[in-house]
């Protein structure tokens, strides 16, 4: 277990540095202006809410309008981890960390207890990993995944529901881990 744990650890120092290089070419790409737009698109998101029913109504709105699940290049290898929340607008959508990104601060905008979870098999994290928020509110959980939600009234709940997921199924070879968050100063 102590090699996985390590295997985990240099994953995670990969993808900050693919992530910090992410934000770099992000900014190249974009304009002043065009940065200026997608963080006040951002945080007018954040405010347009005032409770729990109406931020995954939101999120799951911005699935219908425009908004999609995008992958990664090279199998989700090269990772765009959306850094700062203007780039998940940037891009209109992101894979399952830019839409779970969006869910945690979100949740945390509404100062709800929230957390990251990273699901993955450790045999093959890159290509099995799924970025996952659990929060909760008034005494229900929260799993939220991608603009999908369960509501569970205990925390085990979600993680069974996890063992069902299509996209990758909390189960023998899988561990489920709070995600470590990129930060870094820019």
């Amino acid at each position: 277990m102590l090699i996985l744990n390590f295997i985990w650890y240099i994953i995670v120092k990969v993808e900050t540095v693919f992530a910090k290089r992410h934000f770099y070419k992000m900014k190249k790409k974009y304009n002043v202006s065009e940065i200026r737009r997608y963080k006040i698109e951002a945080e007018n998101f954040l405010n347009s809410f005032s409770n729990i029913t109406e931020m995954l109504m939101k999120i799951q709105l911005l699935a219908k309008t425009g908004f999609s699940w995008k992958p990664d290049p090279l199998g989700g290898f090269y990772d765009y981890y959306p850094v700062e929340l203007w780039m998940f607008f940037a891009r209109k959508g992101d894979d399952c960390d830019g839409w779970a990104e969006l869910a945690f601060q979100s949740s945390v905008r509404l100062g709800l207890d929230s957390d990251l979870y990273i699901v993955a098999d450790l045999r093959n994290p890159w290509a099995s990993a799924h970025e996952i928020v659990i929060t909760k509110e008034g005494g229900y959980y929260y799993l939220i995944s991608n603009w999908d939600y369960f509501k569970c009234e205990k925390k085990k709940e979600c993680f069974n529901i996890l063992k069902n997921n299509k996209i990758v199924s909390y189960g023998k070879y899988n561990k489920l881990l709070k995600a470590r968050r990129v930060k870094y100063r820019h």
